[in-house]
């Protein structure tokens, strides 16, 4: 959508952290007890709010001063992987790590998953 009103859009992967980061927030301190039916649509709805977030300033100098959006949308990419990381490693630390490692058991099911994603692969294509 954005290519076509001829905009560049590259501030997707600070936009999808961002959301993602505010869901995961959203989903363990204020949805929590909800059912799933009414959760995931909330949900989506903060992910999405909290994406849109990001392009308010590269919008605001791009109406006020003509300034082009991949000079400001580039450089907040790095700032909110940047804020994403540092709260992953201070506030949202995952209690159930193994000892003070932030190997966790994702590892273990995305090297599962990977495998056996290879070995269709293998017969299939």
């Amino acid at each position: 959508m954005a290519f076509r009103a001829r905009l560049w859009n590259i501030g997707g992967e600070g936009q999808f952290y961002l959301g993602a980061i505010t869901v995961a927030w959203a989903s363990s301190q204020l949805f929590g007890d909800l059912p799933s039916f009414v959760q995931i649509p909330l949900l989506r709805v903060f992910g999405a709010v909290a994406g849109m977030t990001l392009l308010r300033l590269p919008l605001w100098m791009r109406l006020r001063f003509s300034v082009d959006e991949v000079v400001t949308i580039l450089p907040l990419n790095f700032i909110a992987i940047l804020i994403v990381s540092i709260l992953m490693d201070t506030v949202l630390e995952d209690p159930l790590a193994f000892g003070r490692s932030r190997l966790h058991l994702g590892l273990v099911i995305a090297v599962l998953l990977a495998l056996v994603l290879a070995f269709v692969q293998s017969r299939t294509v």
